[in-house]
């Protein structure tokens, strides 16, 4: 199944309560709003220049969308799905989180190597907190006070007070680090080194770097598993996953996946691993509690994002993808990852998808 939007589909995020599906759109300036009920989408929603990342509130009453041609973030009201006054930060906003200790978003920008937090009350924007050269990536540690940058410029990843707004000193890890995740009980913190082909664990109690972990070529995304145990790894140039134990900081296996692997995704409910590969537009599932390939299914485009729904009983999951035609580029979300699958997990429900635990 697939679902029309703009061009250039680039990052999507679901409202907590899994009604709808947000899909931002970065050659069309626009985020596209998806009825998970009807699996129809609605009128574009005209945000800023090039936008590339979207996080939508605890509550789901807002969007926040980072513009990266307009140095700006686009609140977005879901209820009315009308776009509010662009929110100005840095000058090449990258990516965005959102704290609810702190009841701010933290919005990174590489062109001005800085994190800035907004009100998520009052939408005003803060005094930015500079990090290194090149933010790229951000990662909150649960209790929402603690985050940590990843400078792919710097080669370095920045601690931050998320309840005071202050950096303390980088950390130095390996060459250009562009994608970071900690583990669900806080303890570590995983900066993947696209450059170096591995990944620097750091211990978040002394703030130190162990020794980098050997993965593949360029690694690009990272994901843990929600008991913590593993970290994923998605190698874009040696088409792989490596699966690297969080005890031991070792890799565990590595598995063969589809061509330049660019997008990563664990599904809670099922103990799945999604893989989006690029080059051959594919998604390969991994069933997590074996630590083997379960399936590879064909997506029909290049894929940027994945989101999966928080409701178990929807349990959808949706691949952003480029898709190409002659003369131009069409843009679709693909709905073939376990959409709308039966309560078993036996089956899907007619028209509407396939279930990735079969």
């Amino acid at each position: 199944m697939t679902i029309k939007v703009g061009k250039d589909p680039q990052a999507l995020a679901f409202t907590p309560n899994s009604k709808h599906l947000y899909v931002v759109n970065e050659a069309s300036d626009t985020v596209t709003p998806i009825s998970m009920r009807s699996f129809k989408a609605s009128h574009a929603i005209s945000v800023g220049s090039d936008p590339d990342a979207i996080v939508i509130t605890a509550n789901g009453k807002t969007a926040l969308v980072a513009n990266a041609g307009s140095a700006s973030v686009t609140p977005i009201a879901t209820g009315t799905d009308k776009a509010g006054k662009p929110i100005p930060v840095g000058t090449g906003p990258s990516a965005i989180t959102i704290s609810q200790a702190t009841r701010r978003a933290y919005v990174v920008d590489s062109g001005s190597g800085g994190v800035t937090p907004i009100s998520l009350s009052s939408h005003r924007p803060l005094t930015e907190i500079p990090t290194g050269s090149g933010a790229d990536a951000i990662t909150v540690l649960p209790g929402g006070r603690t985050g940590y940058v990843a400078n792919f410029i710097a080669d370095t990843v920045t601690p931050l007070d998320l309840a005071h707004d202050t950096a303390a000193a980088p950390i130095p890890v390996g060459s250009h680090p562009d994608a970071i995740v900690a583990t669900p009980n806080g303890k570590k913190v995983y900066a993947a080194n696209f450059d170096s082909g591995t990944v620097t664990p750091i211990n978040t109690v002394t703030d130190k770097a162990g020794s980098p972990i050997s993965v593949g070529k360029e690694p690009v995304q990272l994901a843990v598993t929600p008991n913590g145990k593993e970290l994923l790894v998605a190698n874009y140039q040696s088409n792989t996953v490596s699966i690297v134990s969080t005890a031991s900081n070792r890799v565990r296996k590595t598995l063969k996946v589809g061509k330049e692997p660019m997008a990563l995704a664990i599904e809670r409910h099922h103990n799945l691993a999604i893989v989006a590969a690029d080059g051959s537009e594919t998604m390969t599932v991994i069933d997590m509690s074996k630590n083997r390939k379960k399936k590879t299914i064909k997506t029909g485009g290049g894929t940027d994002g994945i989101a999966f729904s928080p409701n178990a009983s929807l349990n959808a999951g949706y691949l952003a993808s480029i898709i190409p035609t002659p003369g131009l580029t069409t843009s679709t979300v693909i709905g073939t990852a376990a959409v709308r699958c039966a309560a078993d997990a036996s089956r899907a429900t007619a028209g509407q998808g396939e279930c990735l635990n079969q």
